[in-house]
């Protein structure tokens, strides 16, 4: 296309060499704006995908309880949500326990979850977290059985591998007439630490089996509920709703985006509102762009004079406008989806920034390149770009001969 042409050898003199320094500042305002877009999103995408790998590791995809009991008919239970849900593949039952954390004059507040050491394995991933130790609560370690801590917990208690800590867990008791309880008390061995991927389960969740769960809460042969996993957990609300209405009232059905809905809005949000707020350094770049096409419309008003008086068509100048400005922004988008993909393996690489864990859940910045996002990125920066040319292309369309030979 011969506009193309045109717009193509506008950015070279005579001696095909390039000239124009603004030119240089409008390409570099676009890649700098395209590129905090790349990272910034990438970035944001990596907390979702993190927190979403964190949350179904050590949840599964699916919560089901009992309302105000304990589940002891399994084998009545799982055929009703094989039947309802087909799409689940596994279930594992497991105890929720609260309970406190005593070792080395140190107290917390914990979550014990207790583990059916024959199928846990089949919804949980877990031994993948292990970064101390080795995954085995068979309680082959001593007198003490075994538990695994997170490593926040393990560093706010400082304690190791091999230590004995002691679980408290308070019980009515009628022989207590001051408090009214008494506290239960089991040793612990540690055999290993876990990396859970969220702070608040790496400083609060303890592993157990489910048998050492249930001895040291005295509940007998029950558990508090199932966690089940599907293959594709996008269709994990789906088979929520089916659930509930087969099991019925009596029964609570969650699924993982629902247990965690407040987190993943917020990051949602979040992403639309940066991106909007991002876009703005897009702007500014495509209004240099529209500065440099009124500075070409003016050096080169006796050239369109010149041609319009050839009887060159108005549409091909605006044309010609148009492409020299969306020749920057396509290259501007070019150059910085390669440095804010650079910038993401880089990040992705090293641990060059440190984040708060106890604020943002997790301890580095993730980084999880979405195609669809480079996309709308590249689609939004390019529609700025075209709009941002259509007033100096407008101009000089609409340049008349007169005005452009006036002083020949």
């Amino acid at each position: 296309m011969l506009e193309l042409w045109w717009a193509y050898r506008s950015f070279f003199n005579k001696s095909n060499q390039l000239i124009n320094p603004v030119t240089f500042l409008s390409l570099f305002g676009m890649v700098i704006g395209v590129a905090a877009l790349i990272i910034v999103m990438s970035v944001i995408s990596g907390f979702q995908t993190s927190l979403s790998k964190a949350v179904t590791d050590i949840s599964g995809h699916l919560l089901v309880i009992k309302r105000g009991e304990a589940i002891d008919k399994l084998e009545v239970l799982l055929p009703k949500i094989k039947k309802a849900a087909p799409s689940v593949t596994a279930a594992t039952p497991f105890v929720h326990v609260e309970a406190m954390i005593a070792a080395k004059g140190k107290i917390s507040g914990v979550v014990i979850q207790g583990l059916d050491l024959t199928s846990y394995d089949k919804v949980f991933n877990l031994q993948s977290r292990v970064i101390e130790g080795e995954f085995d609560l068979s309680n082959k370690a001593g007198d003490e059985e075994s538990i695994i801590i997170g490593k926040g917990l393990r560093d706010k208690l400082n304690v190791k591998l091999g230590d004995i800590v002691s679980l408290v867990l308070p019980k009515n008791s009628a022989q207590s007439k001051r408090l009214g309880f008494v506290p239960q008390v089991k040793k612990f061995k540690i055999v290993a630490v876990v990396d859970l991927g969220m702070y608040e389960y790496d400083s609060r969740y303890i592993i157990t089996s489910s048998v050492s769960a249930q001895n040291l809460a005295s509940i007998g042969p029950f558990f508090t509920g199932l966690r089940l996993t599907m293959q594709n957990p996008d269709l994990a609300p789906r088979a929520s709703f089916d659930l509930s209405a087969e099991l019925g009232y009596q029964y609570l059905v969650k699924d993982w985006v629902e247990s965690h809905y407040n987190l993943f809005q917020a990051i949602k949000l979040e992403k639309i509102v940066i991106f909007i707020v991002l876009l703005f350094i897009t702007i500014a770049a495509c209004f240099n762009i529209a500065s440099t096409l009124f500075i070409s419309v003016i050096r080169k008003t006796q050239d369109i004079a010149i041609m319009k008086a050839f009887g060159t068509n108005p549409i091909k100048i605006l044309k010609f406008f148009s492409f020299q400005g969306m020749i920057l922004g396509f290259l501007g988008c070019v150059l910085g989806i390669a440095f804010g993909l650079l910038g993401c393996l880089v990040l992705n690489k090293t641990n060059i920034f440190y984040v708060p864990p106890e604020i943002y859940h997790l301890s580095h910045l993730p980084v999880d390149i979405r195609w669809l996002d480079i996309m709308v990125i590249f689609l939004s920066c390019m529609i700025l770009c075209f709009l941002s040319t259509l007033a100096p292309a407008l101009k000089a369309s609409r340049l008349l001969p007169v005005q452009g030979l006036r002083h020949e």
